[in-house]
């Protein structure tokens, strides 16, 4: 009940987000508003890679939030399913972990040096 309940949870909340950052690329205005959003959304890497990344996701956690409501009802097939998420969320970590380590932060270095101009404070922010 518990593992149901965190994965409709979870799904809802991997489907806000995912809602949000389409807001960002649909309704170019928001964006203007807020200067590191901006700077994000000028970066053509960035915006790549949230449009290549927002179709996996969204189905990602529709089948979360699927699976979910499936585990409450005690069927076969959410538990495959929410297994089948894991192992998709496992991939898709290193997957996203590679991408913003090898395209990612370097695109926004520079935009980084302008915002953080204390080098040992820009290595901070490239750690977290």
């Amino acid at each position: 009940m518990i593992f149901a309940i965190a994965n409709i949870l979870l799904g809802a909340m991997g489907l806000m987000s995912m809602l949000s950052s389409l807001m960002y690329l649909l309704v170019p205005a928001i964006a203007q508003s807020n200067p590191m959003i901006k700077s994000l959304m000028e970066n053509p890497t960035y915006v790549t890679c949230l449009k290549v990344m927002t179709i996996p996701t969204m189905l990602g956690s529709l089948v979360q939030v699927g699976s979910g409501l499936g585990l409450l009802k005690s069927r076969e097939w959410a538990r495959k399913a929410a297994a089948g998420f894991g192992l998709y969320f496992i991939v898709a970590s290193f997957v996203g972990a590679y991408v913003n380590y090898r395209y990612l932060f370097p695109a926004m270095a520079p935009e980084l040096a302008k915002t953080i101009p204390d080098e040992a404070a820009r290595n901070f922010a490239n750690v977290i």
